[in-house]
Order: C-alpha cells, then structure tokens, then sequence
C-alpha cells in the first residue's frame, strides 16, 4: 500500500489493521528496518521484481518534473480490483485531467484483500454521497437465477464487499448443480451435457464455453472431448480466433475466462 516511513512508524498508516495494538507499533520499526533491508537486496539484482519496480516508481519517482506532453489527458482503468496498490498509484499520476477507476471487488482474481481509497492516495472517501464515485448496481449480464445462485455462493466467501449489490431483472433458465464422487464422473457428466446441447438442443459449438479450474484439467477435457470427435480449443491457445472458431467450444480457466 505504499506507505511512507514516517507514516508507517508513527502509525498514522493503519494498513488492513483498523485497530492497533501496543505490540503492533513497537513492531513497526524493527519491520520497516527489516523490510529495507529487503530492499537494499533487491536493487542489487540484475533484474528487478515488477511489484518492486511498480513500488519504486510509485513511491520515489517526482512527479512533478514530468512534462505534460508524456502524461495523458485522461486515463481510464478498468478491473481495478486486480491491480495492485503501487501500480494504481502509479497510473493515477500519469494523468493531467482525471483518472476514472472501475472495479468489483467480488470479481477479483489476483489481489485477495480489499482496496482502501486512502490507501491508493486518493482525496475522497468510500461515501455514497460523495459525487466522485458512482456505484453501479445494475447486472445487464447474467439472468436472475444466475445472480441469485452467485448471491447465494458469495455469502459464504471470506473475501466480499457488503456494499456490492447486483440487481439482476433478465429472466432465464435456472442453473443446474450437482456434486459428482469423482473428477472422472464429474468430467464425463459434462461430456454427457456437452453431446446434449449439440446433438438434442442444436446449441452451435462457438456458443459452449467449458471453464476448469487448472491448465491441466484443460488438457484432459480437451482429450475427452477429441477422443469423442468434437472440437475444443483453449481460448488462450495461439491458434485461436473468436472470429473463425464456429464450430469450435472454447475452454477456459477460471482465469482466463474473467471478463
């Protein structure tokens, strides 16, 4: 989160902990000491860790002597969740005009901790009244039994925004859901799905998107869908284009298929 030394030795930088302890602010200085030496390691390296050079730039670089012509007017970002403090501190300053932020908390795939406004060195406050931030509530995506059954999982997540309410109102289909003894019977049902959709239902292969948790699951259900004489590709594969792939089901993971 970038915090200074002096903001973080005399506590005025309160990080995840909204409460500190006695403990915890006698600590600070031997972290921070302990951290810079970790630094000082670091920059000895020939190539640095991109979050350690994002951490660099956002934190010691001025600003202020960078000329308007390299800067942009205005600089959107989107799927903010996923970036890391030091690199939205970072393009936030690369701006001359405004910087608009878009993100969902729910739909973070890389950072596992809540974002702080303060924490990303922005003047406002996470107020619904303030008119620098515009919630979204909205959900022109999914279906209402879709929203519902994501309603249902996210309250059992660790790691949520309370204030995060989609408001679906597209009727459709409910999800189906079942829990299978083995990874084996589990990729087989799909199959059985997969040979349902096609062959009963006439669904077009572009419009099946199969989505697994690992690169490995990919390639097994890839096999099984070959030794079955249908076509599959990972959308991430160098051969793939949504353009040509029509008669093709796309395979994902779970984050690869984000967004």
């Amino acid at each position: 989160f970038c915090p200074t030394e002096q903001t973080y030795i005399d506590n005025s930088f309160q990080g995840e902990n909204a409460q500190l302890t006695e403990k915890n602010m006698s600590d600070r200085k031997i972290i921070w000491d302990s951290v810079m030496k970790v630094t000082t390691e670091l920059n000895k390296q020939p190539e640095l860790p991109m979050e350690f050079a994002y951490w660099k730039i956002a934190t010691i670089s001025d600003y202020s002597i960078l000329s308007d012509e390299y800067k942009l007017d205005y600089l959107l970002i989107d799927e903010i969740q996923d970036l890391s403090p030091s690199r939205i501190r970072l393009l936030s300053k690369l701006n001359k005009f405004a910087c608009i932020m878009a993100g969902d908390l729910n739909q973070s795939v890389f950072i596992k901790r809540q974002l702080s406004w303060i924490e990303l060195g922005m003047k406002f406050k996470d107020d619904e009244n303030d008119p620098n931030i515009k919630k979204l509530s909205n959900n022109y995506r999914s279906t209402i039994p879709v929203q519902n059954l994501a309603n249902d999982y996210r309250r059992i997540c660790k790691i949520k925004d309370d204030n995060a309410i989609s408001v679906p109102f597209i009727p459709g289909q409910k999800p189906e859901f079942s829990i299978n003894q083995t990874i084996e019977d589990t990729f087989n049902k799909i199959l059985l799905k997969i040979k349902c959709y096609m062959e009963v239902m006439r669904f077009n292969a572009k419009d099946i998107c199969i989505v697994v948790p690992t690169d490995s699951d990919l390639i097994r259900m890839k096999g099984l869908l070959s030794d079955n004489h249908i076509n599959a590709l990972k959308i991430d594969d160098p051969k793939f284009d949504f353009r040509k792939a029509n008669d093709t089901i796309r395979l994902s993971t779970t984050k690869m298929v984000k967004g």
